[in-house]
């Protein structure tokens, strides 16, 4: 059994200044709207209730950094605390730098994790969402 669940997020979030940054304005505090599409495979017998997962369980996943601002404190703890003192619910402690790829590695790992019984997860997500055209995405799958 195959599911596909597409849906969209949008996050604030904040890269280091490395020489890896070719785009500097990313260095600063900014947001996207994300596309994200989830690919899950399981056997059928995994089947429960009609239904493998219910596809509202897989976006409230996604949905734990929709309107949140995504902040790996070992490189920006002072930023992470100033916006811990404005609001304390928009911030996410993120595990890793919150590029495009930990994105899609982060909700891979989450949804392995809740989902045990799931033979493959693979997670695509695109920075920025303007339509098929203009879209780059990042993938991570996990078996």
């Amino acid at each position: 059994m195959k599911l596909q669940i597409r849906h969209f997020i949008d996050s604030g979030h904040i890269l280091p200044d490395t020489e890896f940054l070719v785009s500097k304005g990313c260095a600063r505090l900014h947001g996207h709207t994300y596309a994200v599409i989830v690919d899950l495979e399981a056997s059928d017998h995994m089947i429960q209730g009609g239904m493998l997962i219910d596809f509202k369980a897989i976006k409230e996943v996604i949905d734990k950094l929709d309107h949140k601002t995504l902040v790996y404190k070992e490189t920006h703890q002072a930023l992470y605390n100033s916006l811990l003192e404005l609001n304390f619910e928009q911030v996410v402690n993120f595990p890793y730098i919150p590029s495009s790829e930990n994105i899609t590695r982060f909700l891979a790992e989450s949804i392995w994790a809740k989902w045990s019984f799931l033979e493959k997860v693979t997670v695509s997500v695109c920075e920025g969402y303007k339509g098929k055209e203009r879209a780059n995405w990042t993938t991570h799958s996990i078996k």
